[in-house]
């Protein structure tokens, strides 16, 4: 990005890929940058993060409704949200200018909508968020193919309205790739735009997915000492135990949920994604770890009623030190960056720890 003027630089760079030497053009599509504009115009950069912290809390508000439908839920809900939102990684996408956050309200809108048999405003949910960037693409076509399991065999018609929505965005951003990049293939930008200099769309495809190892990026994105989920956020063990516990209860009502769950997880271990550059850790898992708070919700739920008080501490304290993890982040903030020392595993993290203890 030499060519960006200095005092530009910081929400070019966000939002942008050059075309060529000269001119800089959305890689997040117009989606994002037009509805952030106002806010970008009355607080600059400081603006924009408000407003993406004003949409993640508008996630926890939907992710908390539609988890709370019973007076029962209102407390784990709220627990759920919490231990979720204020840890690693959707703490620090609450103010970072990317997407992911605004996909996973799509993801909570969407069922939301398809519990109601609201098949239109599902696909309208999942065909939205592809205006606000390329690689959601896959995802939204998961989201419709879930919408499929609640459409009753005799009207099957109303798939139309799941699918109609993410294809006309597809033939909007399509439109605008070749009007910026010269194709109509709305991934040009990372071939013409991106400074990874791809040859051509097969050159990509090859790089990123033929070779790719699915089995080194999945232990990447969960296991890895320096940028695995698991260690850098414990809960999510417990979180991912929790969730096929409910699944096992009830399968029929999951399946919708882990279709878009685990077909997005795929979808990203099934390409090189890299550590997401220089970006916190975990950034594309962003979109549907929110969604784990359903499973949690109903878990604590039944531990409530069934006054299991020992498995309540154990979570609480899984809970807490997860957040400690985070607090470290916060505090060290080289400490969820990718770099080439190592600090960021477990080992610095008794470092820290012992440093701020002396303290």
């Amino acid at each position: 990005m030499n060519n960006v003027p200095e005092n530009h630089r910081f929400s070019i760079t966000l939002f942008f890929f050059k075309n060529n030497g000269q001119e800089v053009y959305s890689s997040i599509l117009p989606a994002l940058p037009l509805i952030s504009a106002p806010f970008y115009k009355i607080a600059g950069d400081f603006g924009i993060r408000f407003f993406i912290v004003l949409l993640s809390i508008i996630a926890v508000i939907f992710f908390y409704l539609y988890s709370a439908k019973q007076p029962d839920f209102y407390i784990p809900a709220l627990f759920a949200c919490v231990a979720i939102f204020l840890t690693h990684p959707l703490i620090f996408y609450s103010s970072q200018i990317y997407p992911e956050i605004i996909a996973a309200i799509a993801i909570v809108a969407f069922l939301f909508f398809l519990e109601k048999k609201n098949f239109f405003s599902s696909g309208l949910s999942a065909g939205l968020i592809i205006l606000f960037h390329f690689k959601f693409i896959p995802l939204a076509f998961i989201m419709a193919v879930a919408g499929i399991t609640r459409i009753k065999e005799k009207k099957m018609s109303s798939a139309i309205f799941l699918f109609l929505p993410v294809i006309i965005s597809i033939t909007l951003i399509s439109i605008y790739s070749k009007f910026f990049y010269s194709s109509f293939n709305p991934f040009s930008v990372y071939i013409t735009g991106s400074d990874l200099k791809f040859s051509g769309f097969y050159e990509m495809i090859k790089a990123r997915v033929f070779d790719n190892s699915f089995f080194n990026r999945l232990s990447t994105e969960f296991f890895n000492l320096q940028f695995g989920l698991f260690v850098n956020n414990p809960l999510y063990i417990l979180l991912f135990i929790i969730l096929f516990i409910q699944i096992k209860k009830k399968i029929y009502e999951y399946i919708p949920f882990c279709i878009i769950f685990f077909g997005y997880i795929l979808f990203i271990c099934a390409n090189e994604q890299g550590y997401n550059g220089f970006a916190p850790l975990n950034r594309l898992l962003v979109p549907v770890l929110p969604m784990l708070i359903i499973p949690f919700s109903e878990f604590i739920t039944i531990l409530i009623k069934r006054c299991a008080v020992n498995i309540l501490r154990f979570i609480f304290i899984f809970s807490f030190f997860s957040y400690i993890i985070t607090l470290i982040f916060i505090v060290a903030p080289i400490t969820r960056y990718p770099n080439f020392f190592q600090m960021n595993n477990i080992i610095y993290y008794s470092k820290v720890l012992l440093k701020i203890w002396r303290f």
